[in-house]
């Protein structure tokens, strides 16, 4: 039966529907969506994420460009991020390979072992394009002394693209990880390079 409330229902699910197709269209031709999907940009550096609901977030310089704090997790602790830009002419591969290399022979970190190495898409801002990521899960015995150093675990998306190394780092204690996963999770989905082409 057509009563007034099954129309009116119709056309709000119309208007929502060609809202979603207009922003569909018009990231495409922009070079990417609007940057109110997410909540950090950066133009200059051609990246974007969503900072996760309850972390804190500030620029710096160099090439660590963002560094975000989360809230204590129950076991104790702050899972950190940041997000590390440099040029480079190195292939994925090669950068990653390097990267990992150096963080075994020239900072001689104790207890250092990579758990995971997958490959993965990265969100590319400009149309038609992907990119190609690879996710590193590290765990490492850092902070401390000798007798007792404390064991953070780390998970590293790079992405090699424009000339540009990207590295998105969270970190966490190995006791405080699988509390930490769903906002990593998130933090890895919405990562997006290319942004502002």
């Amino acid at each position: 039966m057509v009563t007034r409330g099954n129309i009116f229902m119709a056309s709000m699910l119309a208007m929502a529907a060609v809202g979603a197709l207009a922003v569909l269209a018009l990231s495409g031709c922009s070079g990417g969506p609007p940057s109110s999907l997410w909540t950090y940009t950066n133009p200059a550096l051609k990246f974007a994420l969503n900072e996760p609901p309850g972390w804190t977030l500030r620029e710096t310089t160099g090439s660590v460009t963002v560094m975000m704090t989360g809230p204590a997790a129950l076991g104790g602790g702050r899972p950190t991020a940041n997000v590390v830009v440099e040029p480079t002419i190195e292939t994925l591969d090669a950068y990653v390979e390097r990267n990992v290399q150096t963080m075994q022979e020239a900072y001689k970190i104790r207890g250092f072992k990579v758990i995971s190495r997958e490959s993965r898409l990265v969100h590319d801002a400009r149309p038609e394009r992907e990119a190609r990521g690879i996710v590193l899960t590290l765990e490492e015995s850092v902070l401390g002394d000798e007798a007792a150093p404390r064991t953070v675990r780390q998970r590293q998306l790079y992405a090699v693209v424009g000339g540009r190394a990207y590295t998105l780092t969270v970190t966490a204690t190995p006791d405080t990880f699988a509390e930490c996963e769903p906002a990593f999770t998130a933090l890895f989905g919405s990562f997006t390079v290319g942004y502002g082409e």
